[in-house]
């Protein structure tokens, strides 16, 4: 994740204090690193920081299972015969619908 040089841990730290509301620029401070670095760390993750060991709720489909559904979807599957190959009924059913899914 960035500076190959730099300990997981070093980075861990600047994702917490990022997490805590810091600035990248008080984040940097805190955390010993540059302020390029926290930045550069900062944009790569959208602005975004999970916590560590937070996982989201079984409600959603994790990436493998969207593309799954992509592929099953594209062999001309019905969400029906989807959902029997293994998928969560009300979510397939919303990734079908969903956004990112085509219409035909």
């Amino acid at each position: 994740m960035g500076n190959p040089g730099l300990p997981p841990e070093r980075v861990r730290l600047v994702l917490d204090h990022l997490a805590a509301g810091l600035n990248p620029s008080q984040a940097a401070k805190a955390a010993g690193v540059s302020q390029t670095f926290a930045c550069d760390l900062h944009h790569k993750m959208g602005g975004v920081y999970r916590p560590p060991g937070v996982t989201y709720s079984d409600r959603y489909l994790g990436r493998e299972e969207r593309y799954e559904l992509a592929r099953l979807r594209d062999a001309g599957l019905s969400v029906r015969a989807a959902v029997a190959k293994g998928g969560q009924g009300g979510a397939v059913g919303r990734a079908w619908r969903g956004g990112g899914a085509r219409r035909r």
